[in-house]
């Protein structure tokens, strides 16, 4: 049966490539016109945890209480244990979680005993210390998995699907809107007004490749959402914007340029020089004095890098550490503390990361 389901899984992640892919190349080294950056030394100490399965993201509460989203279970770490909360249900399959405090984890999938096609969302609630099933109330028998949540309170969780809906949950109630199957709704976000957009992408295979972006926007806290934002890029495209998070906030990348969502379009906010950034889905921090962003410079393989104001260091470079991956998902700022998972699909491995800053002795 895990075949069966690994369809839909592959079909987000086509998707979701399409914000992960990494867009350095090792035949498009940076090399400014005036000779190599000169990068800090790493300003921060570093340590890892590999595991042999997959991690599908994580969410950062506090430094006590960090969640990191398995295919069998909800591992916490306390920032010292690894402790496995095991879902003991093989027709659940998890594909999306989201949170408001650490007692309130809402993690969405679909059921493992049907076809992708037939399928069927699934969604659980971490409570602290069990896991309480909150069945999905949909007369209209539609099919789907659930592939984004935004916890926003007891009463207002919201959710994507795989083809088309969102669906809103309050305390044991839904309601469902059907806006689109072809599309894919891959994560919600706010704009720094406080509006509250969904973000939802589809690739078509022809023989360009056609890669869609639509963006709602939620209308007078109505059940409303209207099409704000939507593009068509075709082939290799330059302008092409993969979107993501700025903590809550929607943000992008263009051109080697971080984006920022105002005013129903993207605005180019951050320029990135001495490197390609990696197109992550989410960095949390939210202050660009200071932020960590994963790149290459080189055909050394991918590296991570901090900017604090003014110059650029060279915190990681995961190649020289026989580290490599497919996909890394996002970073964690908690309390000046960084976190991240990077994940090795084909050989099911994840890496873990934790760095603090170093600490400066005289």
């Amino acid at each position: 049966m895990k075949n069966t389901k690994s369809i839909p899984v592959y079909l987000l992640l086509i998707v979701l490539c399409s914000i992960f892919i990494v867009s350095c190349s090792e035949d498009s080294p940076v090399t400014p016109p005036d000779g190599p950056y000169q990068f800090d030394s790493a300003r921060y100490d570093w340590s890892f945890q590999s595991f042999s399965t997959e991690f599908l993201t994580f969410e950062a509460i506090d430094t006590t209480n960090i969640f990191l989203l398995g295919i069998r279970a909800l591992v916490k770490y306390d920032g010292f244990n690894f402790n496995y909360n095991y879902y003991d249900d093989n027709s659940f399959y998890p594909l999306t979680m989201g949170s408001y405090d650490k007692n309130n984890i809402y993690i969405g999938g679909d059921d493992n005993s049907v076809s992708s096609e037939n399928g069927k969302p699934r969604m659980k609630k971490w409570n602290g210390s069990t896991f309480d099933e909150i069945p999905i109330k949909d007369s209209a028998n539609r099919h789907y998995q659930i592939s984004a949540i935004q916890a926003k309170g007891e009463n207002e969780i919201w959710m994507g699907s795989t083809r088309g809906d969102l669906i809103q949950y309050n305390n044991g109630s839904f309601e469902f809107l059907r806006i689109d199957t072809t599309f894919i709704f891959t994560f919600f976000g706010t704009d720094e007004m406080g509006n509250f957009y969904s973000v939802a992408q589809k690739t078509v295979f022809d023989s360009l490749t056609s890669n869609y972006l639509n963006i709602y926007k939620k209308v007078n806290n109505a059940w409303d959402w209207t099409l704000v934002f939507s593009e068509k890029y075709t082939g290799y495209d330059i302008n092409e914007i993969q979107p993501s998070r700025i903590n809550s906030e929607i943000s992008g990348f263009k051109k080697n340029n971080i984006m920022k969502f105002t005013g129903n379009t993207f605005r180019e906010i951050f320029n990135i020089k001495p490197f390609i950034a990696y197109q992550i889905n989410q960095f949390s921090d939210s202050t660009f004095n200071s932020f960590m962003l994963p790149g290459g410079n080189d055909n050394s393989g991918l590296k991570l890098f901090n900017w604090n104001g003014s110059k650029w260091s060279l915190e990681i470079s995961f190649g020289k550490m026989n580290i490599f991956g497919d996909v890394f998902h996002k970073i964690s700022n908690v309390n000046g503390k960084y976190y991240f998972i990077y994940s090795d699909y084909v050989f099911g491995i994840t890496y873990f990361g934790k760095g603090k800053i170093k600490t400066v002795t005289n």
